[in-house]
């Protein structure tokens, strides 16, 4: 049996340790709140040349997220427009969200026609020599495995 007066410090309760961390965890989301507030105007920043090279790398993106808002609009009126203004209030992370998403895909694109460009390298090409092996017959290799058991049942069955 588990004695919980000793697990709480004998029925006291330390006022001082509460207190400690309570500031602390209060210090903590303060800081965690500017570092917040810091990223949110650095990405307000540099949300126009993020646009700017999304539209470079791939327009499509942004079509996309655009022609996504107005289909929910399409279904829903009233969550089209929230979509709509929250997107647009909150312009520095959708910009930079695109901004990832056309980043990730011309990587993804470039690395698969790497891919490609290595795979088309090693296979040989049109009137090129390939060595060769030359495989046994099937019929040649069930022969060969009747020889090795020394079945007289499998004997009926020889050609």
């Amino acid at each position: 049996m588990i004695n919980n007066r000793n697990f709480w410090g004998n029925g006291k309760i330390n006022t001082g340790s509460i207190i400690i961390g309570a500031v602390v965890m209060i210090v903590a989301f303060v800081l965690l709140l500017s570092l917040a507030q810091l990223t949110y105007k650095l990405l307000t920043f540099i949300a126009v040349p993020l646009l700017i090279a999304t539209a470079i790398i791939d327009h499509k993106v942004i079509l996309g997220y655009v022609n996504w808002i107005v289909s929910i609009g399409k279904r829903n009126i009233i969550l089209g427009v929230v979509t709509a203004v929250l997107s647009l209030v909150l312009y520095p992370l959708t910009i930079s969200i695109l901004f990832g998403r056309a980043f990730l895909t011309w990587r993804f694109k470039k690395a698969m026609e790497e891919r490609e460009e290595e795979i088309m390298s090693q296979q040989p090409q049109l009137g090129e020599y390939i060595d060769y092996e030359e495989m046994p017959k099937p019929r040649q290799r069930i022969k060969e495995k009747r020889v090795e058991n020394n079945n007289e049942y499998d004997q009926f069955f020889d050609e």
